[in-house]
C-alpha cells in the first residue's frame, strides 16, 4: 500500500505541475538498476500514469518509451507487464513520436517483444 501511494504521490505532482516530467525521469533514474524490482515497476507506472494524464512533452515521452522497452527484458513479470503498460500509454500520447521509436529501438529487443510492440502500434493506428 505504501508502494502504491508513493506513486499516486508522484503522479498527483507532475499532474498538478509541482514536478516536471522531465524531472521525475531524471530522479527515477536508479530506479533502472535496483535489486529490488518493485522499484522498476513502480518508476513505470509513474510513468504510465504521467503519460496518460497528459502531463508529458514528446521528449520525454520518448525517453519514458525508451526505459520500457529496456525493461521489457526485465527477469519479473511484472516489471515486463508495467513496461508494457507504459509503452501503451506514450503510444496513446505520442502515437508518430513512438513509431519512430520503436523503429530505433526494434534491433534491441528481443523478437517476442519487438512482436507484441509491433502489434501494439499496427492495432493502434488502423482503429484511430
Amino acid at each position: 500500500a505504501v508502494r502504491a501511494d508513493a506513486v499516486a504521490t508522484l503522479e498527483a505532482f507532475v499532474a498538478a505541475r509541482c514536478v516536471r516530467a522531465s524531472d521525475a525521469v531524471a530522479r527515477l533514474a536508479p530506479a533502472w538498476t535496483h535489486a529490488n524490482w518493485r522499484a522498476r515497476e513502480s518508476a513505470l507506472k509513474v510513468f504510465s500514469g504521467t503519460l496518460s494524464r497528459g502531463c508529458a512533452r514528446e521528449d520525454d515521452a520518448r525517453e519514458m518509451f525508451k526505459r520500457a522497452c529496456d525493461s521489457m527484458g526485465d527477469r519479473e513479470s511484472a516489471v515486463r507487464d508495467a513496461a508494457f503498460a507504459c509503452a501503451s500509454a506514450a503510444r496513446a500520447a505520442f502515437p508518430e513520436a513512438m513509431v519512430e521509436e520503436f523503429e530505433l529501438a526494434r534491433n534491441d529487443l528481443r523478437p517476442q517483444h519487438a512482436k507484441a510492440l509491433e502489434r501494439l502500434l499496427t492495432t493502434t493506428t488502423t482503429t484511430t
